[in-house]
């Protein structure tokens, strides 16, 4: 389970479940999805010119399901810790 917590005038944590993190990858990655974010490369008005993915969404599917398996093994990391100035933190630990 992954923990958001954020810490502000009021303090609250999301719980991320890893089947939610799988079924949201699962559906990221589908083909309809996939090209509708490559597309939205090619209508940007940037002046930079921007290249496609290098990675297929069909290689980076497996990728993404063995790095979620990995940090089951790995509970308590923590991945991100941000405190600012103004008092506000967040967190997002495994």
């Amino acid at each position: 389970m992954v923990k958001i917590r954020v810490k502000s005038q009021r303090k609250f944590t999301i719980l991320v479940p890893y089947f939610a993190l799988n079924i949201a990858t699962t559906i990221m990655l589908t083909n309809f999805v996939w090209k509708k974010i490559t597309q939205s490369d090619n209508h940007s008005n940037e002046l930079i010119p921007t290249s496609k993915s290098p990675i297929h969404n069909k290689l980076l599917k497996p990728l993404i399901k063995t790095a979620i398996k990995e940090a089951k093994n790995h509970r308590g990391t923590t991945i991100f810790d941000l405190k600012s100035a103004s008092g506000e933190e967040i967190l997002i630990r495994l």
